[in-house]
């Protein structure tokens, strides 16, 4: 049973369940000593790479032809990880024992008698057990050891584990795809040569050779003529003066308004080049225009010499009217060739495009071509990105076993199961062993507590006559109050079972309101559980260390063959009861002048004690006045039923528990028994506990 856990408690269960304690943890001692004793010793080599990041590490063949700028953390985690698969793989693994050899490598496996291909096996999951990898990922550190049974060995396998991961590495993270590369690069430029040819027929056909230069050289001409032609359709005026029939003077109405047709946003780039022709005509005419201002001062108008200079100004305007139209012809030419020319930019753009995109996509395939060259290169001179900072080392003292770790190991395995024993085993005993589970289990208070009573059974000797600290005592007792704990006022009693005994007596005085003489009467559940001792104990106290008058009514010793029956009372209560006997005579003096002796009936037939309670309620009554105090140690109630009897005529009822003996069920039933009859029961006293926890421990708890 456990009432609560504090160290005591616990210090308690395990040294009271010691041998079930030691029934566990001796055996896994001794397995743990047998497992140092017996473990084989392991070496262990041990060697750290280094996982290089970044361009420096070596070129490597990417996606956008160039290197990796920078790896993120995550990215480097992964990297160092994929080199922690390959370096742990089991094609390593069985690659490197069949180099080594399985009988160099694990000698116990290839002496078993089973087939090769079974002894590869457990080799391979052997190698991979003694392997252990550690890893830094954001240093890209990676620390490997290897254990083996033979140091030289572990040295051996570690460099060659090393050789093939390195050859492994390459093979994985270098190798660059040259066939399927070279392919790709042969298909790019093959798609590139058919694009630019192509481009080259339609340049070809269309008479292109430059679309760009050939459209603004265009566009120039265009904007000299149509400029000229827009400046002199709004600049320029017909002369009014010019006799011309009217075929003619329609004609350049309408080709003023064919010049007011073209387009009024022309480009300004030719605007300041001369047009020879028109300009030469244009020149001639404002001459003869100038020459026929001068001779109208000295000639008429209507004379010969103005005629003809006027009808030569007709001529000249007619030769600039087609010269003019032949330029209008000549910028619809250019207007014509523009649109040819701007129609077939769209396909030469195509081209064009095509071509670019093919050019980039044959560059780029170039590039990761010559890219992995380089890493092929770098591959056979066996250059990547894993460098070894220390070679693998020579072991000198064992790894394995760790005796020390082992041994610690097995103390706390064995301490902690040897105390979840003991603690199974306390939590299912319904006994008692320690008062303050007596108390909560039945929710009374314990009075005492009698660890077991040493052989010379001193509760029998006389306690100390009444010396200055009884004589204390007997004040508080009378003004009822009770220093605690009551061995603080008495230094010459050494005795624990008188002490104890203080104890009980202070509890009663608590319990009980009677000011009075009282009526204790002490009862068990099993006999043999020590209500006697217990009221022996205590009737020897009250009279020697307080003084008072006191009386034990106990059994009936005239039956024990070993008592003196002519020192027991001839008498007993109940015959006094039933008027059968004077009280006096049931009574019997002791050497001690201030105890007497009764018992309850003859031969312990207390059955006869129900009919008569009454009675012997009021001899007790009558003895109340003789006596302070009445003690009362009856039999074990499941013995004696009817001794229950009993309770409703005694002050109080004190119930003695044997320790490790009694079950709690039948100490409730007991005590329920005990109330329902209208007795007292004021507390308990658990009896014959044992001190589990040596003195030299509990003293520090």
């Amino acid at each position: 049973m456990i009432a609560h856990l504090d160290v005591r408690s616990v210090a308690n269960i395990v040294f009271r369940q010691m041998w079930k304690f030691l029934l566990v943890f001796v055996p896994v001692v001794i397995i743990g000593i047998f497992l140092i004793l017996g473990a084989t010793r392991q070496y262990e080599s041990n060697t750290k790479l280094l996982v290089k990041f970044g361009q420096d590490a070596r070129p490597e063949v990417s996606i956008n032809s160039g290197y990796q700028s920078g790896l993120s953390a995550e990215e480097k985690r992964g990297l160092v990880q994929s080199n922690v698969n390959i370096l742990s793989s089991r094609d390593i693994a069985q690659t490197l024992l069949q180099e080594i050899t399985i009988a160099k490598a694990y000698p116990n496996i290839e002496k078993e008698d089973i087939s090769d291909e079974n002894k590869m096996v457990y080799a391979v999951k052997s190698l991979q057990k003694d392997l252990e990898i550690l890893t830094e990922s954001d240093a890209g550190i990676i620390k490997v050891g290897l254990m083996n049974s033979d140091p030289e060995v572990s040295q051996i396998i570690l460099k060659n584990l090393i050789n093939l991961f390195l050859e492994k590495q390459s093979e994985v993270f270098g190798n660059p795809q040259m066939d399927v590369l070279r392919e790709q690069a042969d298909v790019s430029k093959q798609k590139l040569d058919a694009a630019t040819q192509k481009l080259y027929t339609f340049k070809t056909q269309s008479g292109i050779a430059s679309i760009d230069e050939e459209l603004t050289l265009l566009l120039q001409q265009r904007g000299d003529f149509a400029g000229y032609m827009s400046r002199r359709a709004v600049g320029n005026k017909i002369s009014d003066e010019v006799s011309i029939d009217e075929t003619d003077y329609e004609s350049a109405v309408n080709l003023v308004n064919n010049f007011a047709l073209l387009p009024a946003q022309i480009s300004k780039a030719g605007d300041t080049s001369r047009l020879p022709i028109v300009e030469d005509k244009q020149k001639k005419i404002d001459e003869l225009k100038s020459k026929e201002a001068e001779l109208l001062i000295t000639y008429k108008s209507d004379s010969q010499i103005i005629r003809n200079i006027r009808k030569n100004i007709a001529i000249e305007e007619q030769g600039l009217n087609e010269a003019v139209e032949a330029l209008n012809q000549q910028v619809k030419d250019l207007d014509y060739q523009i649109a040819q020319k701007q129609k077939a930019r769209v396909t030469y753009d195509e081209l064009s495009r095509e071509v670019a995109l093919l050019d980039e996509a044959f560059n780029t395939a170039q590039s990761r071509l010559q890219a992995a060259e380089v890493n092929n290169d770098l591959n056979q001179r066996k250059i990547t990105r894993i460098s070894v900072i220390e070679e693998p080392s020579l072991p000198i003292k064992p790894s394995k076993p760790n005796k020390m770790m082992i041994l610690l190991l097995t103390l706390l395995i064995a301490t902690s199961f040897g105390i979840a024993l003991a603690f199974a085993f306390e939590l299912f005993d319904s006994t008692f062993n320690r008062p303050e589970q007596l108390g909560r289990a039945l929710s009374k208070p314990v009075l005492a507590s009698f660890a077991h009573w040493s052989r010379e059974k001193t509760y029998l000797k006389p306690f100390p006559r009444r010396s200055e600290w009884q004589s204390t005592l007997a004040i508080h007792l009378e003004k009822r109050t009770f220093p605690s704990p009551f061995y603080k006022i008495k230094p010459d009693v050494t005795n624990v079972n008188q002490i104890d005994v203080l104890g009980l007596y202070q509890g009663i005085e608590t319990q009980t309101n009677n000011d009075g003489a009282k009526i204790i009467q002490i009862t068990s559940c099993y006999a043999g559980e020590g209500a006697t001792t217990v009221a022996t104990a205590l009737s020897s106290f009250c009279a020697n260390s307080l003084g008072k008058n006191t009386l034990i009514i106990g059994h009936d010793y005239r039956l024990s063959k070993t008592a003196n029956k002519s020192l027991m009372p001839q008498h007993s209560i109940l015959e006094a009861a039933q008027g059968r006997a004077s009280i006096k005579d049931a009574l019997m003096q002791t050497s001690n002048e201030k105890i007497a002796y009764a018992y309850l009936c003859e031969n312990n037939q207390y059955e006869t004690i129900l009919s008569n309670i009454d009675k012997i309620d009021q001899v007790l009554k009558e003895l109340q006045k003789s006596f302070s105090i009445i003690v009362i140690p009856t039999p074990a109630v499941l013995s004696n039923p009817a001794i229950v009897s009993l309770s409703k005529i005694s002050d109080a009822v004190i119930v003695v528990v044997e320790a490790e003996r009694t079950r709690a069920p039948v100490v409730k039933q007991v005590v329920e028994n005990i109330v329902g009859k209208g007795g007292n029961v004021i507390g308990m006293i658990l009896n014959k506990y044992t001190h589990y926890i040596p003195g030299f421990i509990y003293k520090h708890l």
